[in-house]
């Protein structure tokens, strides 16, 4: 089973370590990781999707959770969240492809960021199926380079990483 997972640190040397430790020790696989600045100074927010037991998987996001510099850490899914992956994709164009190959693009949602010298680099930030749908149809004119980020998530609603939970209050 994929789990996504959302972890809110401290952006201080060696946390990357920790985490990336845990999972190895583990013996989970990382199938992506993106890290990046939140918008909180000296916060940073790492996204990791992973494969494996559910059951183990949940108890390895509650031993991050007690790691130094670790703020909170919660667990995505497509009901409760937006994924989306980021892709940047070098493929090569003729006069005679050039247009159909814009309209793929375009379709999918992606755009073109450079032309130069007969390549183009084209972005598209989709969820992930969206992105394998456009890289099989890219494929026959002959991908020169990709790169792909891994998922990356936000909460739907006023749910949020940064946020700590609501507490609910029982009477009685």
């Amino acid at each position: 089973m994929q789990k996504i997972i959302s972890i809110l640190v401290e952006d201080k040397p060696g946390v990357l370590m920790r985490i990336a430790g845990l999972f190895y020790r583990r013996g989970f696989n990382i199938d992506a990781l993106s890290v990046g600045n939140t918008e909180i100074p000296g916060k940073s927010r790492f996204t990791i999707t992973v494969n494996g037991d559910e059951a183990v998987l949940e108890q390895v996001r509650k031993q991050v959770q007690k790691l130094v510099n670790v703020h909170r850490t919660a667990e995505h899914d497509m009901d409760n969240s937006q994924l989306r992956e980021y892709a940047l994709i070098k493929i090569h164009f003729t006069e005679g492809t050039k247009t159909e190959i814009l309209h793929l693009v375009d379709f999918f949602g992606g755009r073109v960021i450079d032309i130069f010298e007969g390549t183009a680099i084209v972005e598209i930030a989709e969820e992930q199926s969206r992105i394998d749908l456009l890289f099989a149809r890219l494929e026959p004119y002959g991908i020169l380079e990709s790169l792909r980020t891994g998922k990356v998530s936000m909460f739907r609603g006023n749910r949020s990483l940064n946020q700590p939970p609501k507490l609910i209050k029982v009477s009685g």
